[in-house]
């Protein structure tokens, strides 16, 4: 589910849930720098570099950042098919989590 199609206080409680994956994947070192290599260049470029660093160095922040939006535990996401799981997260963070990402990844960088 879309968090813009959440109640309120449902949607509340998934960022809530999120703030805390958030920001161990935003105070990692490796984000600020591929953020900073990446400033102003292709999408492309940033996700090449972004997407490994979020699955490898933050596949617990990733998955409890999805069980926030899907209220699954991060077993039952591990034990999804990867195409159930790619589409959850197609569907539920194509907008509304990402702008809630990068709003949080905007003031990360403003500290």
């Amino acid at each position: 589910m879309k968090l813009s199609e959440m109640k309120t206080d449902v949607g509340f409680q998934a960022m809530t849930a999120m703030l805390p994956h958030m920001q161990k994947i935003l105070s990692d070192p490796a984000y600020s720098a591929c953020s900073a290599k990446n400033s102003g260049g292709k999408v492309i470029d940033l996700a090449a570099e972004m997407v490994p660093m979020m699955l490898l160095n933050h596949r617990e922040e990733v998955y409890g950042i999805i069980s926030a939006v899907t209220g699954e535990s991060s077993d039952e996401i591990q034990q999804k098919p990867l195409a159930e799981t790619l589409g959850i997260v197609e569907d539920a963070f194509s907008n509304d989590v990402l702008r809630f990402f990068s709003f949080c990844a905007h003031l990360a960088l403003k500290t």
